[in-house]
């Protein structure tokens, strides 16, 4: 797996010779550690989801005669989601081992599952996300478009590897109630400061169904039925 290969040598090493965290007692390369987690995530989950929502779709291949079986397109939708997301948490595994040996940091058993249990909602966010833009557009170039400007927005615009307080003042507060970036930095909070703020999380996760429900209608409307 090159991807943990090619973001440390290409972002970790480099900047941690440039930027230190507020908190010296914390290294630049732990600070990026869950974020280049979360990296490792979602990058998998655009691929997957194209395959079966957008080529498929645009193609007419398979997806069309897996929607005549006797299921919901909540269900179906669902299937695929989930299917995203547990290869994504494998690819998290492998890039977590690997991370820890380039850098040699190893968290706690604890904080391990604290970060899985935060890479596991924002997966899943980003997962609806990547469905909604896969319904939303019928041109590739679109589609990766919106997908490559996310993708520079969680790893620039969200504190996973440049604090918020590098930011001017009135832009960072916008960041910060970003839904992505309130994730971040609450994971960030939690693993380093020992800090956690579950409204704001409880309001997170129940975004996850109605949205879900959103793009199994839109996937009923883009096929008629």
């Amino acid at each position: 797996m090159l991807l943990p290969i090619v973001l440390y040598f290409l972002v970790v090493s480099p900047f941690s010779k440039i930027f230190m965290n507020q908190n010296d007692s914390i290294s630049f390369e732990e600070w990026v550690f869950p974020g280049m987690l979360i990296l490792i995530g979602i990058v998998p989950i655009i691929p997957i989801l194209y395959r079966d929502l957008f080529d498929y779709r645009i193609h007419k291949k398979a997806i069309l005669s897996m929607t005549l079986a006797p299921i919901s397109k909540l269900k179906l939708l669902s299937g695929f989601l989930t299917s995203a997301i547990l290869e994504s948490l494998f690819f998290v595994c492998v890039g977590s081992a690997m991370y820890s040996m380039l850098t040699g940091i190893v968290f706690a058993p604890v904080d391990y599952g604290i970060i899985l249990g935060f890479i596991l909602v924002i997966n899943v966010l980003a997962g609806c996300f990547v469905t909604t833009v896969a319904l939303l557009t019928a041109r590739v170039f679109s589609f990766f478009f919106v997908l490559i400007v996310f993708l520079l927005y969680l790893m620039f615009g969200t504190g996973m590897i440049f604090s918020i307080d590098f930011f001017p003042e009135n832009f960072g507060m916008i960041l910060k109630y970003v839904p992505f970036g309130m994730l971040i930095q609450q994971l960030q909070q939690t693993l380093f400061y020992g800090e956690f703020h579950w409204l704001s999380i409880a309001v997170l996760v129940l975004l996850i169904v109605p949205w879900i429900y959103v793009n199994s209608e839109l996937l009923r409307r883009k096929l008629n039925q």
